[in-house]
């Protein structure tokens, strides 16, 4: 399977260089306690990490709304086959940060080749290959 799946790249490296743009969707239930098990009174906001790969975040964003429960961001430049993985945080005013939430994931994203092939020209001539006796037949 290995060795079709590389002679496949081999032969149409634009299908493995294919790349797209996407938009994740996030939601979430906001925390309404600090990690002790108090009342939480000050969320601030939340950080949303995400990554190539499980449990390694190399970018995030921060939402600074703390009544906020979803959150869309653009993500560009995704390889075909990739997948996205993402964890959350809060935080409060006085800078405090929560641990990683659990994690999700989204993808495969997969590049399909949605073009049609060009129609085939046809050419050629028709010959006779039988003619019943008695019969003229004439090409």
């Amino acid at each position: 399977m290995k060795k079709v799946l590389l002679a496949v790249l081999l032969l149409f490296p634009a299908l493995a260089a294919a790349e797209m743009d996407i938009e994740v969707q996030l939601t979430w239930a906001p925390p309404t306690e600090n990690a002790d098990g108090s009342p939480l009174s000050d969320l601030q906001g939340y950080n949303i990490w995400y990554g190539f790969g499980s449990g390694s975040y190399t970018q995030s964003i921060t939402v600074a709304d703390a009544l906020a429960d979803s959150f869309n961001f653009p993500v560009n430049g995704v390889a075909s086959g990739t997948e996205i993985f993402v964890s959350m945080t809060a935080y409060d005013f006085e800078g405090n940060e929560s641990a990683y939430s659990n994690e999700v994931s989204f993808g495969p994203f997969i590049v399909t080749d949605v073009t049609a092939p060009a129609a085939p020209t046809l050419n050629g001539s028709a010959v006779i290959t039988f003619c019943p006796s008695g019969s003229e037949c004439v090409n």
